[in-house]
């Protein structure tokens, strides 16, 4: 029993954290993938992690916990305005600090929410909105952190998001491969990451594009299977109605050739020669047995 309730409160937990996410990344136009991804990366991230190194102690429900709460990393961009999300071309140095903001406006978010602030799902979550641009040589936002200041978990999520962002398509970018955005992310050329992540990143690096594969495949396989469903749905009701169609002109043609056709109370043959003589007087109503 206990489990049960377990159970049903972690899964409207998820439920209602890919909800809050998905309606960021439709007012975001990204493709719905986005917040799969993060908590797909992010999860491998963190396994390559712990068996890397026992400094940061991960044990299963941290990498759930984590995984989970990584859908919210940026509920914060709620709160900017769209013509500035989805603008395809570069950001005015005025329109970037407004897009910075909402790292410290999905925090704010969560801790305005009528939830107990002591779960450690919203604790984990608080930390990966907050901290989640943040760098390891502290040349990030909005808080200028540095090194282990930053959490494991915004840690994570901050490497997962530039890899994700870097081989995904934009409104103002086309996608880099794999390998050019690995070389980026090595290179520096998208700030400074924890060098223990960087070697996960690498070592899981074919473990990570394999998992992005599958995942694009998985959703072009649902966007076959809603477009199969809806072409054998509207098959259906064209048929259906063809049928309605057929058989109301199939009764009408019966009912006109029975209205057309002899009265058969009142046929007599023409010529009765080759009848009886008991027939033939049957015939011409003269009566017998």
């Amino acid at each position: 029993m206990v489990a049960e309730q377990v159970y049903e409160k972690e899964k409207v937990s998820n439920t209602m954290i890919s909800i809050l996410s998905h309606i960021v990344e439709f007012r975001n136009n990204e493709s719905g993938l986005h917040v799969v991804h993060i908590r797909t990366i992010t999860e491998l991230l963190l396994r390559r992690l712990r068996e890397k190194t026992d400094r940061y102690p991960l044990t299963e429900a941290d990498i759930s916990l984590i995984s989970t709460a990584s859908a919210l990393h940026d509920i914060g961009k709620i709160n900017i305005p769209e013509q500035i999300l989805n603008k395809p071309g570069r950001l005015t140095k005025e329109e970037f600090e407004i897009v910075k903001t909402h790292s410290a406006v999905g925090e704010h978010m969560l801790r305005q929410i009528p939830f107990n602030q002591n779960e450690p799902l919203v604790k984990v979550a608080h930390e990966i909105c907050r901290w989640h641009h943040e760098r390891w040589d502290g040349r990030g936002y909005p808080d200028g952190l540095k090194g282990d200041e930053i959490p494991i978990s915004a840690q994570v999520v901050s490497l997962a998001d530039v890899y994700d962002a870097l081989t995904s398509e934009r409104c103002y970018k086309a996608a880099f491969d794999h390998e050019t955005a690995l070389n980026m992310i090595v290179n520096g050329e998208c700030g400074a990451f924890n060098p223990l992540l960087l070697e996960c990143l690498m070592d899981g690096a074919d473990q990570i594009k394999q998992a992005m594969q599958e995942t694009e495949e998985e959703k072009q396989k649902d966007a076959e299977q809603s477009q199969r469903q809806e072409a054998n749905r509207l098959s259906r009701e064209v048929l259906q109605e063809e049928g309605l169609l057929a058989g109301r002109e199939k009764q009408g043609s019966a009912r006109k050739h029975r209205e057309n056709a002899p009265k058969t109370s009142e046929w007599r043959p023409q010529n009765t020669r080759y009848f009886s003589q008991e027939g033939q007087r049957r015939i011409k109503g003269e009566g017998g047995s």
